[in-house]
């Protein structure tokens, strides 16, 4: 935190830790410390999207079933929440028992790219951002994009430019995203 001193009423000046001959001559000038919030606690949210795809085939009839995301996901939110992240800004989609596929915490591809709009709008300077997606990946598609990832409903791939307008258009100069594709691909 920045400390900054008034003098009588008025003028606002900030002091930095390295300014130390200015806050002493201030203070014994008769100056009041106030906080002042150089640059605010960043905000910090997060996404987490844990698809298992239980009982989904691929058209050659090969199970789709991953092992382990629900379990990834549970571990991101844990290690999130001990990094400073608040419980209450961490999002989780997945597809686990008992979640009804008209839930608004269904993977699908409606609902993921509705809750990434969530995750970077109004993003501020020195905020910072977090998704987690542990899923299937698609590689090049017949529009030209690169690759994609896939929602529970799978026939709607979620593409590289679709992430673009989602996640990174939003993004101030100073912002901070980081994203994590733990996928497996099925080119």
């Amino acid at each position: 935190m920045c400390f900054g001193f008034r003098r009588g009423l008025g003028q606002a000046v900030n002091i930095f830790q390295s300014n130390v001959p200015a806050l002493t001559d201030a203070l014994r000038s008769g100056a009041h410390l106030w906080p002042a919030y150089c640059s605010p606690a960043p905000r910090r949210k997060a996404l987490l999207i844990g698809i298992r795809y239980t009982r989904l085939e691929w058209p050659g009839g090969e199970s789709m079933e991953l092992m382990g995301t629900h379990n990834d996901v549970e571990r991101w939110r844990d290690d999130l929440i001990r990094s400073g992240y608040p419980k209450e800004d961490i999002r989780i989609l997945w597809d686990k028992e008992g979640i009804s596929p008209d839930s608004r915490d269904y993977p699908n591809r409606k609902n993921i790219l509705r809750e990434m709009r969530v995750l970077t709008a109004g993003i501020k300077d020195f905020q910072r951002r977090f998704l987690v997606f542990c899923g299937h990946r698609k590689g090049r598609l017949p529009d030209g994009s690169d690759s994609a990832i896939l929602g529970i409903d799978v026939q709607n791939p979620i593409s590289d430019k679709d992430l673009d307008v989602c996640l990174l258009d939003p993004l101030t100069k100073w912002s901070h995203l980081t994203v994590s594709l733990v996928s497996l691909s099925n080119v």
